[in-house]
This record gives C-alpha cells, structure tokens and sequence, in this order.
C-alpha cells in the first residue's frame, strides 16, 4: 500500500521547499530499526507525512537501487533450448475510441454512496470508507468517476482541486491488489474525461509495467493522445519500464524541452528514473536543475538522485549552501538521500553524497528561515529488512564517520536557537543509528541548565527514545 501512496502523492509534480508546516512531530517511541509510517511527500493534502516523498511525498517512492557493490554472479550453463527461445512479443491491442466505454454501473454505485455536493466530500469519503477498509473494484471505479468535471490546472498538479485531493486521499490506502482492477484501468484509461484518463496511467504504474497488455494499451493512448496532462503522466508511468517500451526515452528528450513547463517537470521525474538507458539523459537532467520554471527545476531536484550519478552532486549543493535557495533544499536533499541511504530499499551507498549531506547539517542552524524539522529527520526512517545489510556495506557510516554524524546532529539538539522539532528529529535520528550515544546527549542537555521550556521537554522525552 504504501507503493500506491507514493504513486498517489507524486500526481502533484511540485514538491515541498522543505518539511510541509504542522505541528511540531511528538517524541517517535518506536523501537530502533523498525520501519514506521511512510514519510512525506509534498502533496497538499487532508493531513499528511515529509519525503518520498521525497519524494514526496513521497514520492516515497519507485526506487532504482544501483551503484552498489554486489558480488559478481557466476555466469549459469545456457541451456540450448532457452537459447532458442525467441524474445516474448508485445501483445496487440484493439483502438478502443476515447469516450466509447460504459461507466452506467459504476456511476449507479456511485449515485448509491448518497454523497451531497455543498458538503465537505473528504469528511463524507471518511464517514464511508472506515481507516483498514479495502475498496472494491466498483468502489475504484465509480471514485474516479468524481473526477470527471475536474480542470487540470496549468500546474498539472490535479490535487489542487479539492475533488480530486479528497478522492485521492480516500483512496491512498484502500486499494485492492492492482491485478483485481485490471479492469477497471481498461475502462477508465479510454474515459472521456482527461482528468480521469491521466490519474489511471499513475495510479496503476504497477499494472502497466507488470502486464504486457496494459502497457500495450498505455502506448497505444498517448501515441495519439493530445491532452499534455494525459501525455505528462503516460510518460512517467512508462519510463517506470522502460526496458520493455525504449521508444519513451527519445519521448522524454523531447518533453524536456517542451514549452510547457508542467512537460518538463514529468520529464525530469521519467529522465532521472530511466536516465542511465537514455543517451542524452543526464545533460537534459543538468539543464532541467536550472530550467527558468521554478517547479519543473523543483522536480529535477528531487529526482536527480536517482540517476546515481555522482557529478551531479555539485549542481544540488550549489542549491543547498545558498541560504536564497531555501525553496530547493528539500529537494536536493532527497535526491543525496537517495544516492546514500535510500529509504525503503537501502541499497545506494554514494559516500560522496554522504559527505554533502553531512556539510549541509553542519550549515542548517545558520541557513534556513523556515523549520528545517522534516530535512533533518530523513535518515530516521528505516526499513529492518534492509537495513543491516546496508550498513555493511556503507563504509562510511561506521567508527569515526558515524561518531561525526552524531555530532552534527547532536549540536543540533544542543542548539537552543533551533526550533523544538528540529531538535527532537535529530535526537530522533540519534537513536535509529547510534542508540548507546543518547545518555551522553542527555547528560549535555542536561548540563545546560537551562530555563528553556523546550529542552526541558526534550529531556522528558528522550526517555521514551
């Protein structure tokens, strides 16, 4: 499920400047190493958490381990007769016409929800679907038919629309295995509406890419399809597979230089996903980290990690050590993140990109205007199936490299200039990566003696750590 909220979220191709502003995050009692929440991405939503988010939101996200050190695979026997296997074909698939499909069904079920238009619709999807409820393919289909009135803004960001935040919320952690609702992506990606068309090549990223039928028909839509929502979001959700579909690389070169900017940011999520197979990548990746729109250089930012690609390293910290790039510094800290610790796989391990993050904790409490709760605590998430494997491998996070990082984040905590939550996520992170240095943290809060009412209260709760 959290694939689907990482996929959800991401609709928005904006991302946050930094953590989204809510109230302060309460002391994590959860027990070292063990995997929480998904972290946030930037979607403006009914109540939300921050990377995917990082990536966004998440994202979150489709992660492309790479760069790591695995042990070279002995080269099996090959069997005479797989070598005669000739290459599987892309299915064939019908021209069905856009608006040809029946949604009577799905549209009596939806009448049957009883749902009042003045009222609030994301309090209503509440009170109808209880939190650990799982939709039914009707109930996919007929909530996407809510979408069918919505204006895709300029942003391309359709979560802007209030419809489309509460439908997407409601369904964020409710839907069913994707290969149930084949179906129902069959049906709604020839919809008249382009909101709805566009929304089902995201949301069922997963089937298009698993099932050679889907992608055929995926293909086949935004081959002759004309709306650029429609075309941004088949892009993204065919870069995902891009060894079975190569011909959406050449596509994506071309979108990165689209005169719409909302193009350009889908190509720089697609580009950086896929890059390493796409000649001409990591150039339009460069000249998308200083495109003139601020959101589509926004996305290149937080994406441009995924290429693994450690020259790229200084265009983010260009961004990170300039206090007027405030606005980016989220970002770009998702995409170091993501070359060094990527949260949920943990698999990269760039000790370059380690060491920026590194400087740029050092740079915070000087730098940021707004709190910088949500980019400090990214490495406390972590995902205990991976992790240790992780953490044998990354060289750069054990004896004095890892006492640094406590350092930095312990003057972090100690630092009474900085905001309460941003000294607790660093406390926070302490106690995911080095648990036995937290007495010594205390005893210097402690020392301080301070009449603070927000180091008092973070020695309260570091006995819940």
């Amino acid at each position: 499920m959290k694939k689907y909220i990482y996929i959800l979220t991401m609709l928005a191709l904006s991302l946050p400047a930094c953590a989204p502003k809510q109230e302060s995050p309460k002391a994590d009692s959860t027990p070292q190493n063990e995997m929480t929440s998904e972290p946030k991405t930037e979607v403006q939503q009914p109540e939300q958490n921050p990377q995917d988010a990082n990536q966004p939101a998440a994202q979150q996200p489709e992660q492309n381990p790479s760069n790591t050190q695995q042990p070279e695979a002995q080269p099996a026997e090959e069997n005479p007769e797989d070598a005669k296997q000739p290459e599987q074909a892309e299915p064939d698939v019908p021209d069905i016409a856009v608006g040809s499909i029946d949604t009577s069904e799905a549209q009596k079920h939806l009448e049957d929800y009883g749902l009042k238009p003045d009222s609030d619709l994301a309090k209503q999807l509440r009170k109808l679907f209880k939190e650990g409820d799982e939709l039914s393919a009707l109930d996919v289909e007929a909530l996407l038919l809510l979408l069918k009135d919505v204006q895709i803004p300029d942003s391309f960001d359709i979560t802007e629309n209030k419809t489309a935040a509460a439908v997407l919320f409601c369904m964020s952690d409710k839907l069913p295995p994707q290969a149930t609702v084949h179906e129902v992506y069959t049906k709604l990606l020839y919809h008249e509406s382009p909101a709805i068309r566009g929304t089902v090549l995201r949301l069922f990223e997963d089937t298009i890419c698993q099932n050679p039928t889907a992608r055929q028909q995926a293909a086949k839509l935004i081959e002759k399809e004309e709306n650029p929502f429609v075309r941004s979001q088949g892009y993204i959700a065919l870069s995902s597979c891009m060894s079975d579909y190569p011909a959406i690389g050449p596509r994506l070169l071309k979108a990165s230089e689209d005169s719409n900017p909302a193009m350009r940011r889908a190509a720089a999520i697609g580009l950086a996903k896929t890059g390493k197979n796409i000649p001409g990548a990591k150039d339009a990746i460069i000249r998308l980290l200083s495109d003139s729109d601020h959101n589509a250089k926004q996305a290149a930012c937080h994406f441009a990690g995924w290429m693994q690609d450690e020259s790229l390293i200084p265009h983010l910290t260009k961004y990170l050590m300039d206090p007027a790039q405030e606005s980016l510094h989220f970002a770009c800290m998702n995409s170091l993140f993501k070359m060094w610790y990527d949260y949920p796989n943990h698999q990269n391990t760039s000790e370059a990109a380690f060491n920026a993050t590194l400087e740029y904790y050092r740079t915070i409490p000087q730098q940021l205007k707004e709190s910088p709760w949500g980019i400090i605590e990214l490495p406390k998430w972590i995902n205990s199936d991976t992790i240790e494997q992780w953490r044998a491998r990354a060289s750069y996070f054990k004896g004095e490299k890892l006492a640094e990082f406590v350092k930095v984040m312990s003057d972090i905590a100690l630092n009474e200039k900085m905001d309460y939550a941003s000294r607790l996520s660093a406390i926070t992170v302490i106690s995911r990566h080095d648990h036995n240095s937290l007495p010594a943290l205390q005893e210097k809060l402690e020392q301080l003696n301070s009449k603070s009412k927000d180091t008092k209260r973070l020695i309260s709760e570091m006995s819940h750590l």
